[in-house]
């Protein structure tokens, strides 16, 4: 059975050993009260786990039971997305609030900051601080990793994080950005999902107005057994008062609404896959279930607070 874990605002990590039915916290070596924004596993090592926290990177080698500071570079930091290499398991990109984008290549143990295209620290005239909202890690090439930028738009490094360039939009609000196995990209934002087919060269707008009930979007995922369906976390707003999930079979041409079997309480913002298990968490702590690949789907009783990590190994 899957492992679930779950990173909350005030609350560090939770974890479920019986799918989902039950948590307990899992702090030991963290804060227990720290804001994680950020959750993510080693590929192929599930036991391996990076959190980012509003006080630096944290890392664990044992599913999460307990944890330790990864890197006194990132120490005090306010870490908002990390991503892994597949090709290379050192290789480690963090991103902060506010915005900028940081590198390791021993696994976490130091960092360095990347260089490039400056990245805005302020945005909406001053009323919030930029953040880097997503990491991709190319999952065939081990030097190419997208960024996303809340609201400088997206970015591309070429030398696994060292240098970062702007690509193909400007100043958009990035939340998401996804690779699908034939290489199409696609972008969310907080008014239109992209899609990119050149690596983020340019951009295509899905036109989404079209077919979503709002025009709000989060977090996107692939189905882990149908991995060309596209999932998208649509809502109200953030948070918003409800939420919905899309999916395009054929790349944004057509969508149809996911029928989660339960109500929602506000956006849906991120996903998690095991091997045929999703999970979609909605930002004010609902967490929903699918054990065949995003075709069904159910509401766990458990809820948390503000969810903004999430993670499913098996």
């Amino acid at each position: 059975m899957p492992v679930i874990h779950v990173g909350a605002v005030g609350q560090s990590v939770w974890r479920s050993d019986d799918g989902g039915t039950s948590f307990r916290i899992r702090t030991k070596g963290m804060w227990a009260e720290c804001d994680i924004r950020a959750l993510t596993t080693q590929p192929g090592h599930g036991e391996v786990m990076y959190a980012g926290s509003n006080s630096g990177v944290f890392k664990s080698t044992d599913s999460g039971s307990t944890w330790e500071p990864s890197g006194t570079e990132m120490a005090g930091r306010e870490i908002w997305s990390i991503g892994v290499s597949r090709q290379d398991r050192e290789l480690v990109v963090a991103g902060t609030c506010p915005g900028g984008l940081y590198m390791s290549e021993d696994g976490g143990d130091t960092w360095r900051e990347g260089e490039g295209d400056a990245i805005a620290q302020d945005c909406f005239d001053g009323a919030m601080q930029t953040r880097i909202t997503c990491v991709l890690m190319h999952p065939k090439e081990r030097d190419t990793v997208f960024a996303g930028v809340e609201a400088d738009g997206p970015r591309r490094s070429r030398d696994g994080g060292k240098t970062w360039h702007r690509i193909g939009l400007e100043d958009v609000d990035v939340h998401d950005i996804r690779m699908g196995p034939e290489g199409t990209m696609y972008l969310s934002s907080n008014y239109e999902v992209f899609r990119s087919d050149d690596e983020g060269d340019s951009w295509e707008p899905l036109h989404i107005a079209d077919h979503f009930r709002h025009s709000y979007c989060r977090g996107m995922s692939f189905s882990p057994t149908a991995p060309r369906v596209l999932y998208v976390g649509n809502g109200s707003g953030p948070p918003g008062n409800t939420g919905s999930i899309y999916r395009t079979r054929n790349r944004g041409e057509s969508w149809e609404r996911v029928d989660v079997n339960g109500d929602t309480n506000s956006c849906f913002w991120q996903f998690a896959c095991g091997d045929e298990w999703m999970l979609a968490s909605t930002v004010l702590g609902q967490v929903f279930r699918s054990t065949d690949g995003g075709e069904n789907w159910g509401k766990l009783a458990w809820e948390f607070g503000e969810i903004r990590g999430l993670v499913c190994v098996g």
